[in-house]
């Protein structure tokens, strides 16, 4: 008896084949993708500038930063690994104790991110960097002059092969910079404080073979910023998950709005400059090229 197939009458024999490659094709895409693209050796250099606390009396300043580099997920074809970069810029000045010039205090907060993509038989992998910048930057005017906080941005760069000699950490990558936010508090307004949230996706591309990534990230040209007019008192900060530490010089003020969770509700571990790298196993080239070649075979012993 023959069996009924999208109006053909087909033998039961290429039936069966057909029914041989359909059972192969569900087998191979099935099949957990062999592992390549494990990330390993993971590391993190602070090129930032360095940390300060100093005051004195009518004035304090801060300036710190710090780093959460997590642990490497394996797991299904899929490698990743998160980074959280934390900083606090903050200037407290009190009159009329404090200093009647213009004060500001530019930081750089600058790090590096160094990763191994291990890939020994050259399989493939796919490597996408998500980033994120959460914090605040908050102003307060106590005696109605300008008081600015700039968060500023945080430029991207990444060098897909650390170990070829060309070093292209220089060049910026749009997906990977994100741009910050400005308060500016005055006698109209007093207390300003501005959320500074931002997020994108950098798809890297695809890679073979085992090799080193770089990804550098500044707020060189563009730092964070707290500046404060002649004779003017009050506090700024730029936000990013770091306490401000005051200075144990005698008579230096405390630090009022720079703290956590602070007015806005948000903790600190929400808050700095967030970085996930993640790789995905490329299906195996030589299972798709068998299974392209069986189809064919069967499909022309099915035309005999």
């Amino acid at each position: 008896m023959e069996k009924i197939l999208t109006g053909r009458r087909i033998h039961p024999i290429r039936a069966g084949l057909i029914g041989r490659l359909a059972a192969i094709c569900t087998a191979l895409f099935a099949v957990t993708p062999v592992q390549a693209g494990m990330i390993t050796a993971e590391s993190f250099s602070n090129n930032s500038a360095a940390n300060l606390s100093s005051g004195g009396t009518g004035i304090a300043r801060s300036w710190q930063t710090g780093n959460t580099l997590g642990p490497v997920f394996n797991g299904g074809g899929v490698s990743s690994f998160s980074n959280q970069f934390i900083s606090n810029n903050a200037i407290r000045v009190e009159q009329p104790d404090g200093p009647d010039v213009a004060l500001t205090s530019p930081r750089t907060a600058a790090y590096d991110l160094l990763f191994t993509v291990d890939d020994p038989g050259n399989l493939g992998y796919h490597l996408v960097i998500d980033v994120a910048l959460r914090g605040y930057a908050t102003a307060q005017s106590d005696t109605g002059g300008t008081v600015t906080a700039s968060a500023g941005s945080f430029s991207g760069r990444i060098d897909t092969d650390m170990s070829d000699g060309t070093d292209t950490l220089g060049t910026q990558i749009g997906d990977l910079t994100l741009f910050g936010a400005s308060s500016n508090a005055n006698s109209t307004s007093p207390f300003v404080n501005s959320l500074i949230a931002r997020s994108d996706t950098y798809d890297a591309g695809t890679f073979s073979g085992t090799r080193m990534f770089g990804l550098r990230f500044t707020t060189s040209g563009s730092s964070n910023n707290v500046f404060l007019q002649n004779n003017v008192g009050g506090e700024a900060a730029t936000r990013f998950g770091a306490l401000p530490v005051d200075s144990a010089a005698a008579g230096a003020p405390p630090f009022q709005i720079a703290g956590y969770p602070g007015a806005d509700g948000e903790s600190a571990a929400d808050h700095g400059h967030f970085v996930t790298v993640t790789t995905t196993t490329v299906p195996e080239p030589g299972s798709l090229s068998l299974l392209l070649v069986g189809a064919l075979g069967l499909l022309r012993r099915c035309r005999a």
